[in-house]
């Protein structure tokens, strides 16, 4: 049996490439959503919009958030 190493350099960036295109297409449907004059004199559909836009709100500010404490676990080891 063949095991496949991958580095952490290769699995970080494979991870934050991965949450860079879900993130884009997420903002880019919102994006289309609120440019909609069709959905957005909807208050079902304007609903449904604060609601992706929060869960966005709520992605980035996590992704945000572990990018900084990683970085900091990481300074921390260079410094030790």
């Amino acid at each position: 049996m063949e095991t496949d190493i991958v580095s952490l350099d290769d699995r970080l960036l494979q991870a934050f490439s991965g949450s860079a295109i879900a993130t884009a297409v997420d903002k880019q449907t919102i994006t289309n959503r609120i440019e909609d004059p069709n959905l957005v004199t909807d208050p079902k559909e304007l609903a449904i919009s604060q609601e992706m836009i929060s869960d966005y709100n709520l992605y980035v500010s996590m992704v945000s958030t572990l990018t900084r404490k990683g970085v900091g676990a990481v300074e921390t080891l260079l410094r030790s």
